[in-house]
């Protein structure tokens, strides 16, 4: 058992790890011309191509599937890949990286309420403290008070918020997508499946096959959709079931800063004062319920997060 906490631990650390290369390596394929359209499309497809590989290998209960099934996993993949995928990484062509990551990791705050008008959650005074937490470190990263900023800024701001309210949206359907005896690679693999069909609406597949003309950039979507997409996911179940959601929550919660981190070494992206303090406040909002949801089920079972 020890033994499984020290393997969890450690995949939970390469599961942020992962996650936080995905702006830098977005930024990677914007230098060679590629648009937000076309890398979203890709990485979906390359993705979802990949999952349905593991399934002929480890799960093959995912080519069973019922008529509604179907239309869950249609909604899914829209908003847990389609709108989420296309609007982070649009963000991404408009506005730095802390401010992109900043804007998506607004989830949190968005799942609260979400969950209070769908499920009739109550909202705690815990809970409403991490709401403001995020909203006004989300303030601070996005330079909210400097109204030029916004001018300048405004459609990344835009579509960073659409993103973050697509991944609260992703993680409330996600108490659906692993109920009964569905297994979690069976509902990635549909969800990227109908995110993929649902990317066709936005950029036909000649836009995507003229967009890569050289070799690297086939290095970087095969990084994207596998390092960045499928294998940080997978290795994220596994956390979860050695150590249960709320710890691999709080393990991966770190990307965000990582991913700042490699901007500023990487990229030469710098913060200013008042930035470094939002995603403090942000990253704050998030563990905060995370760590009380830990204290009241530390004996419950874990579910997939």
């Amino acid at each position: 058992m020890a033994n499984k906490k020290v393997q969890g631990y450690a995949l939970g650390i390469l599961t942020a790890g992962c996650w936080s290369f995905l702006p830098i390596v977005t930024r990677g394929l914007y230098a060679y011309g590629m648009t937000a359209g076309a890398v979203t499309a890709w990485r979906a497809c390359l993705a979802c191509v990949a999952s349905w590989l593991l399934c002929l290998v480890a799960d093959r209960s995912a080519f069973r599937i019922t008529l509604r099934q179907l239309l869950f996993y249609a909604v899914y993949g829209f908003v847990g890949v389609t709108s989420m995928y296309l609007c982070y990484l649009s963000a991404l062509a408009y506005i730095p990286v802390s401010m992109a990551t900043a804007l998506l990791n607004t989830a949190p705050a968005f799942v609260v309420l979400m969950a209070a008008v769908l499920f009739r959650e109550r909202l705690t005074a815990q809970k409403l403290l991490a709401v403001a937490c995020v909203m006004l470190g989300c303030a601070l990263v996005v330079q909210a008070f400097s109204p030029g900023m916004l001018k300048v800024n405004g459609k990344g701001v835009f579509l960073g918020l659409i993103s973050g309210i697509s991944y609260a949206g992703l993680s409330v359907l996600g108490r659906f997508a692993v109920d009964g005896n569905q297994s979690p690679l069976k509902s990635m693999t549909w969800m990227l499946t109908f995110g993929a069909l649902w990317m066709f609406l936005f950029q036909s597949p000649a836009a995507m096959v003229r967009e890569v003309t050289q070799p690297a950039q086939w290095g970087l979507l095969a990084a994207m959709a596998i390092g960045c997409t499928v294998l940080p996911n997978l290795m994220y179940l596994y956390v979860v079931r050695w150590l249960g959601a709320g710890i691999a929550s709080i393990i991966v919660t770190r990307d965000p800063i990582r991913g700042v981190t490699w901007a500023a070494l990487l990229l030469g992206e710098g913060m200013q004062a008042g930035q470094i303090a939002g995603m403090a406040l942000v990253m704050a909002g998030v563990c905060l319920p995370i760590i009380t949801l830990k204290r009241a089920q530390k004996n419950a079972p874990p579910g997939i997060g």
